[in-house]
């Protein structure tokens, strides 16, 4: 299990999203795992704002409309659709707008 220190430090790129070690697959050590997903997989996942109170604003990809939208992240928890930017959210959904 990760410590509450590396949940929070992890990741500078895609939100907590990583493809490290060659593996395929994300390795966000906040997520158990089998809650990890193939890295293509994180857009498919549904808006998840998490559960904390430190309020961000974040980018999410809406399956539904086939785009990526903000939305005000807590902070923690979560799921891994979520991006620091728009243009982060489109690189990885392959959809930019």
């Amino acid at each position: 299990t990760p410590s509450i220190l590396g949940c929070q430090n992890w990741g500078r790129g895609l939100a907590g999203i990583s493809s490290a070690g060659g593996k395929g697959r994300l390795e966000d050590p906040c997520l158990p795992s089998q809650q990890r997903l193939p890295t293509a997989e994180p857009c498919r996942l549904p808006l998840d704002e998490g559960s904390c109170q430190r309020y961000t604003l974040r980018w999410y990809y809406n399956q539904r409309a086939r785009e990526c939208r903000p939305f005000v992240y807590s902070g923690c928890q979560g799921n891994p659709n979520r991006f620091h930017s728009k243009e982060e959210c489109e690189l990885h959904s392959g959809r930019p707008n």
